[in-house]
């Protein structure tokens, strides 16, 4: 079953490669068009949100790899740490995604909700 925080995987995922890129405003999104999130479908989109979704199931280190045949889309995800955040279950995950030859990655954080779905967190600051 599909968690209501993983169908917005990709929208957060566009933010989070925003934020990487150091921009400070959003009319520099133009380099989203060459990123590989830029290159996927809805298929593409719907094999990796499938592929978040087993994974929040399964212990840290897990990996689970993903690949759309169809149009060779695919990535690598592991949990690496689990975590409480003021009383919640949070869970990092490392992600490498390619698609049409484009390839990015990067770590998100996602927390476990009162209802019991994923959210997307902000990264722990290092104190």
């Amino acid at each position: 079953m599909k968690s209501e925080s993983t169908g917005r995987f990709l929208s957060c995922l566009t933010i989070i490669v925003f934020l990487q890129a150091g921009l400070a405003t959003a009319q520099n999104l133009f380099f989203l068009r060459e990123s590989p999130i830029g290159w996927m479908d809805e298929a593409d989109q719907a094999v990796l949100t499938a592929a978040v979704d087993a994974l929040l199931e399964q212990p840290d280190e897990t990996v689970v790899d993903w690949a759309n045949p169809d149009t060779t889309a695919q990535g690598r995800l592991k949990v690496f740490e689990t975590h409480e955040d003021y009383g919640t279950v949070c869970r990092n995950i490392k992600m490498r995604i390619e698609a049409k030859g484009r390839k990015d990655g990067g770590i998100v954080r996602l927390c476990k909700a009162e209802d019991g779905a994923w959210k997307f967190a902000p990264n722990k600051l290092e104190s």
